[in-house]
């Protein structure tokens, strides 16, 4: 059957309805204002929810998406290597929308996110939950490799600390050694001239 108009509200100016719980003292405003559609629950000095004409969505409390498993299935785990190897190949740009030039953003484009990890229904849009996933991923990577490289650099400072200590004692039988080679020297030298001593002596006497 042909789509058919059912409720309609028209007027020149803003335009809103309100539905009421009279027992719990709640009110939710609808509202279109022109440039924007307004949900709003009545005392709480703004709207709750409003989509304004350029598609923008702004929420007053937090985005929470389904992400249950018990909603889900085909669960694999995920290879975070790859993802952070094609992660860094993943162009990040800087950019305004083209119906709202002074608002800037930063990301990559849809069609090059699709591409490089095909998630989601269109290359047209990232889904945050997709955006987020890669994320995660690639930092569950990069704190593993921390972790590592942090455990080989305990390793690399314990070895470096054993050579220095061995360096010292090395140093400390070397200063012994010179210290035993000048006190034989002294001797050395003592003989020597006792020697020289003796000889003038026997040379004395015999004259």
């Amino acid at each position: 059957p042909a789509t058919r108009t059912l409720f309609e509200l028209q007027n020149p100016g803003r335009t809103h309805f309100k539905i009421t719980n009279t027992d719990a003292s709640t009110q939710w405003v609808f509202t279109n204002t022109g440039p924007a559609f307004f949900i709003s629950l009545q005392g709480t000095g703004g709207p709750e929810f409003k989509i304004l004409n350029n598609g923008n969505a702004i929420l007053a409390g937090v985005l929470t998406e389904n992400s249950d498993v018990n909603s889900k299935q085909h669960i694999e785990p995920v290879d975070g290597r790859n993802i952070l190897a094609k992660l860094s190949k993943l162009e990040i740009s800087e950019w305004s929308y083209k119906d709202a030039p002074a608002d800037r953003y930063v990301g990559p484009m849809a069609q090059d996110f699709y591409a490089a990890f095909g998630l989601g229904r269109t290359d047209k849009g990232i889904a945050t939950l997709d955006s987020s996933g890669v994320a995660l991923a690639a930092i569950k990577v990069l704190i593993e490799e921390n972790a590592s490289l942090k455990e080989q650099n305990a390793s690399i400072s314990e070895q470096n600390t054993t050579q220095s200590a061995q360096v010292q004692a090395l140093e400390e039988r070397l200063a012994l050694l010179a210290s035993d080679q000048a006190g034989m020297q002294a001797v050395l030298t003592k003989v020597i001239e006792m020697q020289q001593a003796q000889n003038v002596l026997t040379r004395t006497v015999m004259n």
